[in-house]
């Protein structure tokens, strides 16, 4: 009898414990899982460039209000298309992030697929080897182009081999500023993936005139605007 008795007492302090254990560990994955519905993070936080000073003039000035955020966490791919879409002006484009085919994550492959649907001139490449794309709509054209590293997507705004530096605006940024890279940091970082979108009727050129106006006042001894005197948004 006494032995059933300390049976019976060893199985309820167990079923005490064990509940004690449970109600320790709920609450602790609860936790774990609420964070993980909670508002996304910046994929690429541990490694994000510095905020641009403004000191010097960005080869592509996509204003602010052209600038798309990732507001889902998945669709950046989407909102860097969407933000130089708008910057190129091409109605196709702009609202691009609340089409129903683009709330989720997508490649070169579901970009090619996408951009010909709607019929938009595009143009891409997905070799580290191949800068030829970014040489042509960055530096000369001045339109900006998608880049991808892995598990992310962006938007680049400059690229100076010479200066040794790439700039460029993340969508997953809140501020959604314009931050620097060191050339060494973007091939270290660059997936290959690159991706330049052209508007039925190109804006793009006359867009880059504004850089290229001289200002002279002779109003006050022919004086010349510095480089950057025309303040353009960034």
């Amino acid at each position: 009898m006494r032995s059933k008795k300390t049976s019976f007492f060893l199985f309820a302090i167990c079923a005490i414990l064990s509940a004690a254990i449970c109600f320790a560990v709920v609450p602790k994955n609860a936790d774990t899982t609420q964070s993980k519905d909670t508002k996304f993070n910046n994929p690429i936080a541990t490694f994000e460039g510095d905020p641009d000073d403004g000191s010097s003039a960005l080869m592509v000035p996509i204003p602010m209000k052209d600038r798309v955020y990732n507001n889902t966490g998945i669709q950046c791919v989407w909102a860097s298309l969407e933000c130089i879409g708008r910057y190129a002006e091409e109605p196709k484009l702009i609202g691009l992030t609340k089409d129903p085919e683009c709330k989720s994550y997508s490649s070169p492959s579901g970009v090619a697929y996408k951009l010909k649907k709607i019929n938009v001139i595009f143009e891409q490449t997905t070799s580290t080897a191949d800068k030829s794309l970014i040489v042509k709509a960055v530096v000369k054209e001045r339109r900006g182009v998608l880049f991808g590293v892995p598990g992310h997507a962006m938007v680049m705004v400059h690229y100076d081999e010479k200066a040794g530096i790439i700039k460029y605006i993340n969508n997953s940024d809140n501020d959604l500023k314009v931050r620097t890279w060191t050339i060494e940091e973007f091939n270290k970082r660059w997936d290959g993936w690159i991706c330049a979108i052209y508007a039925d009727k190109d804006i793009i050129p006359s867009k880059g005139l504004a850089a290229k106006i001289v200002i002279i006042d002779m109003m006050k001894n022919g004086f010349i605007a510095p480089k950057g005197y025309v303040l353009i948004p960034n």
